[in-house]
């Protein structure tokens, strides 16, 4: 019997880098596609 107490993990990309290495671009990147699936972007030095 399963333990309903246990949560389902839940996938986490997380997005490093120098300054000018493409972050922002490859986020964007990202979000655009259409088989991209998300809940939540967090970027607080850049606009997306």
């Amino acid at each position: 019997m399963p333990d309903s107490n246990r949560s389902t993990p839940v996938p986490v990309t997380i997005l490093t880098g120098f300054l000018g290495a493409g972050k922002t671009t490859l986020l964007n990147r990202i979000l655009s596609e259409a088989h991209s699936k998300r809940d939540g972007v967090c970027n607080p030095v850049s606009n997306v």
